[in-house]
């Protein structure tokens, strides 16, 4: 707690950067709602929107499980279904169950769309490797 002259002086060189994976929340993942208008106004003179680094996941995930992974990314982004993702963190699973249990693109699909419903799977044009009639 600073007595007297609350202002703060900056060193020249002293840069903040703030970091959120979301602007507007997702209910599903409870460290992820909104946040406050207050906050995100602090920081809209500077706001640099952010993808996923694909030179990086080229070179550290398996080349089937990324192509595959990539198709579902996008996939979601042309039909703006903001509710679900395809995350570096969850190629590199995928390629990790491939390399050291053999899983399968069918195995990925199950284990990745098994919240979805049949309406969300359907609004997506893939071919499915696995069956999700049985």
């Amino acid at each position: 707690h600073r007595l007297g002259d609350n202002v703060v002086k900056c060193h020249p060189d002293f840069v903040l950067i703030g970091t959120t994976n979301i602007l507007d929340g997702d209910a599903r993942y409870t460290g992820q709602e909104a946040l406050d208008t207050s906050l995100r106004e602090r920081f809209k003179n500077g706001i640099i929107e952010m993808d996923y680094d694909e030179n990086l996941e080229s070179k550290i995930v398996d080349p089937e499980v990324y192509s595959w992974g990539l198709k579902i990314r996008n996939e979601l982004r042309n039909k703006k279904m903001k509710n679900h993702l395809v995350s570096t963190r969850l190629l590199c699973g995928y390629t990790k169950h491939k390399q050291l249990k053999g899983h399968t693109q069918a195995q990925w699909e199950k284990s990745f769309f098994t919240d979805w419903t049949e309406d969300e799977r359907n609004k997506l044009e893939i071919d499915y490797a696995y069956d999700f009639t049985k």
